[in-house]
């Protein structure tokens, strides 16, 4: 069950990777057009597994769902981070902002799972953006400075 969950969310996941390469990173509202179609897919995928989602988070699942999407998260963040920005940064900085995006992401995700999903995957995919947007921008902005390896 879970691992029917995370491994369509990891595909899809996977293939945002690059999209932010080639794209003014200053400019908020190109990050979260581009953005947006990978979101709202990721969003209608964990929908699509509502039923199942909803019995993982349950008490008596015991499992700790959340903990194991976090993870996954996590780990995308830290791995796409590097690829979309060309210049190195420190790896501090990398999980600094791996960790702030996971956070944010991960708590709106749950909120609308917890809700019942009460929300349009288009409301919840504009909710995530309108968080991460700002922080690539910001990282983008850090290149520079002296955040940066050398």
């Amino acid at each position: 069950m879970v691992s029917e969950i995370i491994e369509g969310f990891s595909t899809i996941q996977k293939r945002n990777s690059s999209f932010l390469n080639g794209i003014d990173m200053s400019d908020t509202d190109q990050i979260k057009n581009t953005l947006f179609p990978n979101t709202l897919e990721i969003a209608a995928f964990f929908k699509e597994k509502e039923a199942l989602i909803t019995g993982l988070l349950s008490e008596n699942s015991g499992i700790q769902f959340m903990d194991i999407l976090y993870d996954q998260y996590y780990q995308h963040f830290l791995t796409a981070l590097p690829q979309v920005f060309f210049i190195k940064f420190a790896p501090d900085i990398i999980e600094f902002y791996a960790t702030y995006m996971t956070k944010g992401v991960a708590a709106l995700v749950e909120t609308w799972f917890q809700s019942g999903f009460k929300s349009s995957t288009e409301m919840i995919s504009h909710a995530i953006l309108n968080m991460l947007a700002p922080a690539l921008s910001d990282l983008y902005s850090e290149k520079r400075s002296l955040y940066r390896c050398s």
